[in-house]
Order: structure tokens, then sequence, then C-alpha cells
């Protein structure tokens, strides 16, 4: 059989246009299978957004249950001399506070010496020992001059100072022993040199007889006093946080202030709003996967699926079972919450909630956190709908398969198309070999009887 360059090329048929509307009738129901494959996923992206906003529901819930968000305060300050952090438990109350003194960090000192590269005596060792009874040794190495000494301190992380050097301008070199603490407990008790009698007689330190020594105590180590309601507490930083429960008090100046304390209602608020939001969230989806219109005929990417109603309707569920138990309020209703019958979204009605935060905080904290309160169950339902065997899984889990189907039944049946329609071009061109054939023939005969014909008329 003659090669051809392309089908129709020897007949003058158009047999490639041909084959080509043979193979568009042919893949039409692969044009379905691609439909079903788009809109499968599509159904699967549904239900991975139904699945990240039950989460965020799951998320939000918990908060309504924790005991910080009820105990949340707020706190104030009128005078000077400190600032206050009140954090969540702290008893609400009233505080006279005065100021007396502010923790300071002990500060040694020695010189001056005009060489500070000039060598100490010869190695040996420096012993620390705090007043809390902590004992450091910082090996003085070769280098046994300030510098030296300065760099063994500061790169021995656990020694209780920082060894500093000035230079008073006039060749004299100061080394300076600063504790990385303020306060007594943190202060500098004793120094002893060991394998340097040089460096002993240069740095020794006993606070015992500070006289002793050419190391001199510039700044005594002082811990913070204030009085607080007429009591004198005392610390070893000007951060107390042990003297009123729940509550760091930062001094900063000597003075008198007050400090007030009391409940704040705002972070059970914020907590229920965001919970709101989520859940609304929640419904609105659902309501838009779900929808039907019977005008245009259109339908959500869910409509008339269970798995999507159940989730809605355990969420829901779970709502509406809120009745705790030996509690003066038993309904969401008495703190604001209502669900709307047409939609099923919650409404917040805020006034009311923060008015039954100042009435009744109790009853509020048994109806959000309690048993069968709002955030446990809640927390129940939103569990077993996420669970690998819940309602969203295993619905995407068969999706998922039917993906795989599709993509099967596609390979499948283009695999047919394509070797269905190299059998036909096979033949197409057989076709076109000897529709040519038969067509120069006819040209042959056409040219051979006009030829005859013309001799005739001779």
């Amino acid at each position: 059989m003659a090669n051809i360059s392309s089908l129709g090329s020897a007949s003058g048929l158009d047999l490639e246009g041909l084959l080509s509307k043979l193979r568009e009738s042919a893949e039409k129901p692969l044009s379905v299978i691609k439909d079903r494959e788009k809109e499968t996923n599509a159904r699967i992206s549904a239900y991975g957004q139904v699945k990240s906003i039950v989460e965020t529901v799951k998320t939000a819930a918990p908060t309504l249950g924790d005991p910080k968000t009820f105990a949340a305060v707020q706190s104030s300050v009128t005078g000077s001399g400190l600032n206050v952090v009140a954090n969540a438990g702290a008893l609400p109350g009233q505080y006279s506070i005065v100021v007396n003194t502010l923790a300071t960090a002990q500060t040694l000192q020695v010189g001056p010496l005009s060489d500070r590269t000039a060598a100490i005596g010869v190695g040996g060792t420096i012993t620390f020992t705090m007043a809390n009874g902590n004992s450091t040794v910082v090996t003085v190495g070769s280098d046994s001059s300030l510098n030296g000494i300065m760099t063994a301190i500061n790169t021995s992380d656990n020694v209780g100072v920082r060894a500093s050097i000035i230079n008073d301008g006039n060749g004299g070199n100061y080394l300076i022993f600063t504790a990385k603490n303020t306060g007594q407990q943190a202060a500098v008790s004793a120094i002893t040199v060991d394998g340097n009698t040089t460096l002993s007689s240069y740095l020794a330190f006993d606070s015992a007889n500070p006289t002793a020594s050419p190391l001199k105590e510039t700044t005594a180590a002082v811990n913070a006093s204030a009085t607080i309601n007429g009591i004198t507490v005392t610390n070893g930083s000007n951060t107390i946080n042990t003297a009123i429960d729940n509550v760091t008090l930062n001094l900063t100046a000597p003075g008198s202030s007050t400090v007030k304390i009391w409940a704040d209602p705002t972070a059970t608020s914020d907590a229920v709003s965001t919970f709101v939001t989520a859940y609304n969230s929640l419904q609105s989806a659902i309501a838009s996967l779900t929808a039907f219109d019977a005008k245009t005929n259109t339908r959500g990417l869910t409509a008339g699926e269970s798995a999507i109603r159940n989730v809605q309707t355990t969420l829901s569920s779970a709502i509406m079972s809120v009745s705790p138990k030996n509690s003066s309020l038993w309904s969401l209703g008495q703190i604001g919450i209502t669900t709307d019958p047409k939609t099923g979204q919650l409404n917040l009605d805020k006034t009311k909630l923060n008015q039954a935060l100042a009435d009744n905080p109790q009853g509020v904290t048994a109806l959000l956190a309690g048993p069968n309160g709002l955030a446990p169950n809640v927390i129940l339902s939103s569990t077993r709908v996420l669970a690998d065997n819940g309602t969203i899984n295993p619905r995407v889990l068969s999706l998922t398969y039917t993906i795989d189907d599709l993509g099967k039944q596609y390979r499948n049946i283009k695999t047919r198309i394509d070797t269905g329609m190299a059998n036909t071009r096979r033949q197409f061109a057989r076709l076109d070999v000897d529709a040519g054939q038969l067509k120069a023939l006819s040209n042959m005969l056409t040219q051979e009887f006009s030829r005859m014909a013309n001799s005739n008329k001779k």
C-alpha cells in the first residue's frame, strides 16, 4: 500500500474531518466522566470547608470552659512607685501600697592599676561565694591581667557577678564586680583566690571583714521594701509576685499608690462572641452547600446529602441540649444566647450576657462550662463529627473512591477509543489509496476516450 501524507490526499475525500467527527462522538462519555470528576472534587472540597469550620467551633468551645476566662480581672494604679499586672484568678480588692526602697545590686571595686594588660601573679582560681550559699570557681588561666580576669569571669555562666573595667582618664583602671541580681541574697559574701598569692592580696574579700581587702563595696545590696495595707513586704527583686495571689507588683521608685482589682466580664463576653461567630459560620456554610432554588433549578454542592445534614443536626443538638445540673441558670436564653428558628444561627445579646455575668457569675459559669453545659456539649459533639469514623471523614473517603473509579473508567474508555480510532485510521488509509487508484484509472480512461473521440473526428 502506497504511503500517503494525510488522509484524503489521494482520493480527495475529507477523511481527516470524518475521522475527527468520529473521535468527537466517541469521546462524549469522557466529557461526562470529567464533569462527574470535577463535581465530585468540588464536593470533597465542600466537606473540607465544613470540616475546617467545625474544627474552628471545637477550638472556640474550650475557652468557654477555661477557668481563666471566668477569672479574668482588670486593674488600675493611682499614684506613683509601681505598676501592676493582675492575672486571672486575682481576687477583686483595693490595696494601699507604699514603696519604701527599691532593690539594688551589690557592686565591688578594686584599683586603680595603671596597666590593664599586666599580669597579676600567675594563674590561679577565684572562688565566688554568694550570700545564698552558692559558690562558683573561675579559672584565671594564662592571662592574669585585669583583661584576662574580666574575660574569665564573664565567660563563666554560673558565676553570680559580671566584671567590667573602668578607666578614670588619668591612667587608672578599676575592676568592677556587679551582682547579676538585686537583693541581699544575690550579693557576694566572700571571694577567695587559690594558687596565686599576688592576685589573692588584690581580690580576696570577706563581707564579715570588708576593710581587710582592697576590694571595696561601692553599692550595698538592698532588698525591695513595700508596705501593703500596713503590712511590710520585702523581696530580693523589684518584682513582687508572692504578696498578693495572682498579682505582680513591679516597683519603679519610692512612692505611694492605690491599686484596684475588679472582675473583668470582657474575657467571657469575647469568648462567647467568638464561639457564636464560628458556629454561625458553620450554619451559613451548610445552608449554602445544601440550598436548592426551584426557580432556577440550581442546587448546592451537597444538597440532598445526609452526611452534611448530620453535621448540622449534631452541632445543633449540642446547643439545644444544654441543661446544667444544680445551677440557678438552666437556659442559654437567660444569658442572651438564642437560636433563630429559620436559619439555625445563634443570636447574642451582649448586654444581657454582661448583666448575667455581673448578677450571677456562678450560674453563667455552670451554664457555659459545667457538666452538660455549652462547652462540654460542643466539644463532645464536634469531636464525634471530626473522628475518623465520624460524619465527615467516611463521606470524604467514599467520594475519594468515586474519583478513583472515575479515573479507571476514563482510562479504560480512552484506551478503547484510541484503539478503535487507530483501526479506523488504517481502514481510511486503505480506502484513500483504493479510491485514489480508482480516481486515477477514471482520469486515464476519460483522457483515452477523449483522445479516441478526437481521432474519429479527423
